[in-house]
């Protein structure tokens, strides 16, 4: 797929199909971030790269790509704000382990083609923000209305959901870290085989919705502050949704003849079981209604 043609399919809506792959332009050249704000506005003379000599920040113009990524000189400066849709082709805040400070992008759809290490990306609007590569990244908060955010690669980090608009984060390898609902309706879907080494919460109010496409797993407990609203399993025969720890949730819903096997104790309204789906659940669970 041409660069044109993927910046096409992510403002249609079609990146929801996974794309990996990344045609890098032949040139570049670097854009030094020091000492004031910059707005990149057009190309100067090929697709830039940027270097964050000081803790300032870097806009991004509509349709502006990088390509040999982006280095802080020190760790924890820099602020690369997205204004509209673009691709970065390198990596982010990998040279020498200096992550790169905040990331605010999904006002349109960006798509990171390398590895991403920062600490903090804001996912501000609607659109798709795509991590292709292994990222680490301090927090994840959904601040827009109703964004998305796929990880292709290994997570790590947390990811705090802010944003009144259901938002959409979806594993498709692994994430560590936690997952906070806060009192938003978030959703976290995990492709089949993902897993998380973390809790899932909701901090402030019942919120959120953990749905798994085959198998998956998560270490923590899910829901200990307050419930989540689902857990959803939507995998087919003999695939099986392992959670170790204790789980709280209005609702959990089985279909497609796959297994949920909760290892801990389970606290649910209600329970749903479609087709030859089972739940294999701990004594002392307690489960108001079932089907």
């Amino acid at each position: 797929m041409s660069v044109k043609n993927f910046k096409r399919a992510l403002l249609a809506g079609s990146a929801l199909v996974a794309v990996s792959v990344f045609s890098t332009p032949a040139s570049a050249v670097t854009v030094s971030i020091n000492g004031a704000d910059q707005t990149i506005a057009v190309n100067p003379g090929a697709v830039p790269a940027i270097n964050f000599v000081t803790n300032n920040t870097a806009t991004i113009n509509n349709f502006v790509d990088i390509s040999t990524g982006v280095t802080a000189g020190t760790a924890g400066i820099g602020t690369l704000t997205f204004s509209g849709a673009s691709s970065v082709y390198g990596d982010v805040g990998v040279n020498g382990g200096k992550q790169l400070g905040v990331i605010n992008a999904g006002i349109s759809a960006v798509s990171f083609g390398g590895l991403v290490n920062a600490d903090t990306l804001n996912h501000t609007g609607a659109f798709l923000v795509i991590l292709s590569g292994n990222s680490t990244i301090g927090t994840m908060n959904f601040n827009g209305s109703g964004g998305f955010l796929t990880a292709m690669g290994t997570l790590t980090g947390n990811v705090v959901f802010n944003a009144a608009a259901t938002s959409t984060l979806t594993i498709q390898k692994s994430m560590t870290g936690n997952v906070d609902f806060t009192n938003k309706p978030g959703v976290v879907q995990l492709y089949d085989g993902a897993y998380i080494t973390g809790k899932v919460d909701a901090s402030v109010a019942p919120s959120g919705t953990l749905e798994f496409l085959g198998a998956g797993a998560v270490s923590g407990a899910v829901g200990a502050t307050n419930v989540i609203d689902l857990v959803n399993s939507v995998g087919n025969a003999g695939q099986t949704v392992t959670l170790s720890g204790a789980v709280s949730a209005n609702s959990i819903t089985s279909s497609n003849s796959n297994t949920i096997d909760f290892k801990s104790f389970l606290t649910a309204s209600s329970a749903t079981v479609q087709n030859t789906s089972k739940l294999i659940i701990n004594t002392g669970s307690t489960i108001t209604n079932s089907v």
